[in-house]
């Protein structure tokens, strides 16, 4: 779920896991998924939202959409159970505002901005820590939607010599 990632960078922390300088650990891999399920109190990223002037709301809202990238709202019939139970997930209602407005393929790409910039979030608070950090796509989107690894790496230490 999307609050776990934000345990497991925490849990790192914490710990004092992440000290680059003695690093105790050589890699961090998290494959990135359920950012609708993501919430503000445990996000890590909270301080570069700040940065960019979003606030709490203002990630509410992406996280939210950032289901679009995985289901697209693609019209399907009512009475289907699947399509009730997806718009249950990601907080949709049936009769939701969107519809119309957007193509599937902007709703899809709207949702995959949504989940790079949670995503970014994560990336500047591993960076802030000392690590050096990059999300990667590990298969195509034919084989899963949810195809985005997060890895990070102590950050080389650059030690200066007194020889000048």
């Amino acid at each position: 779920m999307g609050t776990t990632k934000e345990y497991s960078m925490n849990l790192s922390n914490d710990t004092v896991l992440m000290t680059p300088n003695e690093p105790s650990v050589l890699g961090i891999a998290i494959a990135l998924c359920c950012h609708h399920r993501c919430e503000w109190k445990h996000y890590v990223g909270k301080e570069f939202f700040s940065s960019q002037g979003l606030t709490a709301e203002d990630f509410e809202i992406f996280q939210r959409l950032s289901s679009w990238a995985t289901c697209g709202m693609k019209r399907q019939p009512i009475d289907n159970e699947h399509w009730k139970a997806n718009l249950e997930e990601h907080n949709f209602e049936k009769n939701s505002t969107y519809e119309g407005t957007l193509t599937t393929g902007e709703r899809e790409h709207v949702g995959h901005l949504c989940k790079r910039l949670i995503d970014q979030g994560r990336i500047w608070y591993l960076q802030q820590q000392g690590f050096d950090s990059a999300v990667q796509y590990y298969t195509s989107p034919s084989v899963s939607l949810e195809n985005v690894l997060l890895t990070a790496i102590p950050s080389p230490t650059i030690q200066q010599t007194e020889d000048c």
